[in-house]
C-alpha cells in the first residue's frame, strides 16, 4: 500500500492491518489488529508499506481443543489509520489445513453436534434422510424457535430415544454409528 504525506510538515504515519472473520464458530472481535508499521514521511513524500500475513493472523484460541486453530472461511483484511478510519479492504477465502479431531461423545448435546464441523454434516444428512425440518416441527413459529433452541441443549441420544420416527436401529446403536461416521471409523476398522 502506498502512503503519502499531504501535510505541510514531515510526520509519522501508523498504517494498521486488521483481520475480520466473517463467520466463526466462537465469538471473536469484529476487527483484530494483526500488524502495523510506523513510517516517517517528509512533506509530499510517498512510501510503500508491505505486510505479510502468516497462518496465525487468521487463528484464534479454541478452548474446546486447547490450541490455536484456523477455520476455513471468508475473512476481511483492512488497511487503516485506526479502527474507525479504514482506507482499503479486501475479502479473502482461507482454507484450513489442520484437521481437528472430533470431541463428540455419546452424551454430546445437539448443539455440540451442530458446532462440530463433521457432526453438523452428519446431523444435516440425518435430518434430510428422515425429513426432519426444524421449521416444520411446530405450526407456531415462536413455539418452533423456542423448541429448537431448547432441543439443542439435550443430548442427541435422548432426542433419538424420544422422536416419533422409525430409526433403522436402537438409539444407542444409532449414536455409536453416527460417532463412528464422524470419527472416520467404519465396521471394517473395528
Amino acid at each position: 500500500m502506498s502512503v503519502t504525506n499531504t501535510g505541510p510538515l514531515g510526520s509519522y504515519e501508523v498504517v494498521q492491518l486488521y483481520v475480520s472473520d466473517k463467520e466463526c464458530s466462537i465469538p471473536r472481535p469484529i476487527k483484530e489488529l494483526k500488524a502495523f508499521d510506523k513510517v516517517w514521511l517528509e512533506r509530499g513524500q510517498t512510501k510503500k508499506v508491505y505486510f505479510t500475513l502468516e497462518k496465525e493472523a487468521f487463528s484464534y484460541f479454541a478452548p474446546r481443543y486447547s490450541k490455536w486453530i484456523v477455520e476455513t472461511g471468508d475473512f476481511i483484511i483492512s488497511i487503516a489509520r485506526s479502527t474507525e478510519d479504514i482506507r482499503l479492504s479486501k475479502e479473502v477465502h482461507v482454507i484450513a489445513t489442520d484437521e481437528l479431531p472430533s470431541r463428540l461423545h455419546v452424551g454430546s448435546t445437539l448443539r455440540e453436534w451442530l458446532e462440530d464441523r463433521k457432526g453438523r454434516k452428519v446431523i444435516k444428512r440425518l435430518m434430510k434422510t428422515f425429513r426432519i425440518n426444524p421449521k416444520t416441527l411446530k405450526k407456531d413459529a415462536k413455539t418452533n424457535i423456542d423448541a429448537w433452541r431448547a432441543a439443542q441443549d439435550i443430548p442427541l441420544k435422548s432426542i433419538l430415544e424420544h422422536i416419533r420416527i422409525k430409526l433403522p436401529m436402537r438409539s444407542d446403536r444409532m449414536i455409536h454409528y453416527l460417532l463412528n461416521h464422524v470419527k472416520g471409523r467404519s465396521k471394517k476398522d473395528k
